[in-house]
């Protein structure tokens, strides 16, 4: 196999030309701000694909009529989802954090220090173990003046509402899994959902968030961490939404009903706004590649909201 060998812009500019892509040379300084590989997430939809009997994969050149516009126009919208997404999921995150605190300290203001006595064996204790191992790691390096008062005070051990203010999301996740079952029930009824769809939803949008925080493509992803459905196929608002677990969409649509813990109109709209301006008439691409149908808008998901103001 040949080894890539560097381009220059010039260079780039000639290869997407001469595999297709019109118009290229018109937006010469996107490609320099951007980069070939980052708008190249962008530019994939828009080739050719293999003829039958070699699955779906695609060919170098593009189908009549792309153009580096049009692979802009979605890597536009796709900056505007994650801007939208990722606004969101941090108002979400906080709630979390401190709902599972909140909740975890009133059994042991200590529990997380205490997560092996939950789980005697089997996996859940190697997960626990590996929690613990992180949590240390994550005290050693306290940024917070609060953090590292508590640290001093208290000997080094840290209550569960602070520790959870300086776990990563995923160690977050990791230790409302391992709390007693009592406790994660309570924290998912606060959020009108089940232990196990609540889990299993934060995982999915830990996998979305660090999408967004890595300012990856977001737009016709595939979310690899699935969230659990089986339970809401019948749900008014959630079952067409969940109908494709391995799209953006549907871990969106559960960011915007978990949102409703709190009065989070803007942060609704915000997401909303930005898949409505999903970009139209662009070769070979459609809003299922985000996972949602045309109607979607329609869905009461976004139409009701605590105040009643999502429109």
């Amino acid at each position: 196999m040949a080894e890539k060998t560097w381009a220059s812009l010039d260079e780039q500019v000639a290869i997407l030309t001469r595999r297709g892509l019109a118009n290229t040379a018109d937006f010469r300084d996107e490609l320099s701000t951007i980069g070939y590989y980052r708008l190249g997430g962008n530019t994939y939809p828009l080739r050719k694909l293999a003829p039958d009997g070699y699955g779906r994969r695609r060919l170098s050149s593009f189908v009549a009529d792309a153009s580096m516009r049009d692979a802009l126009k979605l890597y536009w919208f796709d900056e505007r989802l994650r801007q939208a997404t990722w606004i969101a999921v941090s108002k979400l995150e906080i709630c979390l954090r401190v709902d599972v605190g909140y909740v975890l300290g009133e059994l042991d203001p200590y529990l997380h220090l205490h997560v092996l006595d939950y789980w005697p064996s089997g996996a859940m204790r190697t997960r626990a173990k590996a929690f613990l191992s992180r949590l240390e790691k994550s005290q050693a390096r306290p940024s917070e003046d609060f953090i590292k008062h508590y640290a001093s005070a208290h000997g080094g051990r840290l209550p569960v509402w602070v520790a959870a203010e300086i776990l990563e999301f995923g160690q977050l996740v990791t230790l409302y899994s391992l709390a007693p079952f009592t406790q994660r029930q309570e924290n998912a009824q606060l959020y009108d959902t089940r232990a196990d769809e609540l889990e299993s939803w934060m995982r999915s949008i830990n996998f979305v968030r660090n999408i967004c925080a890595h300012h990856a493509r977001l737009w016709n992803r595939q979310v690899v961490i699935s969230p659990l459905a089986k339970y809401r196929k019948d749900d008014i608002e959630l079952g067409s939404a969940l109908a494709n677990t391995s799209r953006a969409y549907a871990t969106l649509s559960l960011i915007v009903f978990l949102l409703r813990r709190g009065d989070f109109n803007e942060e609704t709209l915000g997401i909303k706004d930005a898949l409505l301006s999903f970009p139209e008439n662009i070769p070979q691409v459609s809003i299922n590649q985000v996972g949602m149908n045309a109607t979607w808008a329609n869905s009461s998901l976004w139409h009701l909201h605590p105040s009643g103001n999502v429109t």
